[in-house]
């Protein structure tokens, strides 16, 4: 997208507004974000171990000039998804992500200028599971040139004295800690099932009949399970009597039990997968119809 909208700017430069090639260019430039990103990261310990400058300001004018520009930016950027009902842990496990993977966005952004199509993998339906070692080589080796980075700049400031090397040396903690989380995304979290998701516009409420958190020995709760996301965290083995409206007005009820809950709550609540105990004929024919 990025390649055919420089050429036709090239060919039409007038067509649009300045304000309209502005937005085009900033939206097909989403995943020059991983080489940004690196770029960030490069420059800090190639001053630190090489001595090679990135910036020339002054470090107070520099911290005077990006502190309240970061601030503002952040506190802007929470607060309007916070209207929007975006929770702040989930923002902030987004903004990680998309750190820790600049090497996707990089290979991706690389692909789609020489033009080359790649295979479009589909994310696993059966639980998070850790990736191989040598996915997570590009993570790990900025990992540890960033924590070096630190700890060399610690050693230079002492002896030198130099401001500059406070300021590199904190970017390069910065970016150390971001890098950390790598290890978080990629522990597996064990037990988990996923089951359907519902059609958009499909209802799901519940009560809570039984909350003795048995466990789960009908293996019929296993055969149909929807994945739904709900207010609170209900230990698997709660006994829950579910109601399901679909768009055109029609419900159904059935008798569910919580099979598996989520740790932590996300955007539209606690990932819950309850499965289907007892429920009628007509009632299971219709959960098939609503879950995609």
């Amino acid at each position: 997208m990025f390649k055919r909208l420089f050429w036709y700017f090239l060919k039409n430069p007038f067509s649009l507004s300045p304000f309209q090639w502005w937005e085009y260019f900033l939206s097909s430039s989403y995943y020059f974000a991983g080489a940004a990103f690196f770029t960030l990261m490069i420059c800090p310990i190639a001053y630190i171990l090489f001595k090679v400058p990135s910036f020339f300001a002054m470090p107070g004018i520099y911290f005077l000039t990006f502190i309240p520009y970061i601030v503002l930016s952040l506190s802007v950027f929470y607060m309007a998804l916070g209207l929007r009902n975006y929770r702040s842990n989930s923002l902030f496990s987004g903004q990680l992500l998309a750190a820790v993977t600049f090497p996707v966005y990089m290979r991706a952004a690389f692909f789609a200028l020489i033009g080359k199509r790649v295979v479009f993998e589909v994310t696993s339906k059966d639980g998070r599971h850790t990736p191989s070692p040598g996915w997570l080589l590009p993570q790990i080796a900025m990992l540890l040139l960033n924590f070096i980075a630190v700890v060399w700049a610690v050693n230079r400031l002492v002896y030198e004295h130099e401001p500059a090397l406070l300021v590199n040396g904190f970017w390069a903690l910065y970016h150390f800690l971001l890098l950390s989380s790598i290890f978080y995304f990629s522990e597996e979290e064990p037990g988990r099932i996923r089951g359907k998701r519902l059609y958009p516009g499909t209802d799901f409420s519940y009560n809570i009949i039984n909350a003795q958190n048995l466990p789960v020995t009908d293996k019929a709760a296993w055969r149909i399970c929807v994945t739904v996301f709900l207010p609170e965290r209900i230990d698997a083995g709660t006994q829950l009597m579910c109601k399901i409206k679909e768009k055109g007005g029609s419900s159904f009820v059935f008798e569910g039990v919580v099979v598996w809950s989520g740790r932590s709550a996300w955007r539209k609540g606690f990932e819950t997968t309850v499965g289907v105990l007892t429920a009628s004929e007509s009632a299971r024919r219709q959960l098939k119809e609503v879950m995609k």
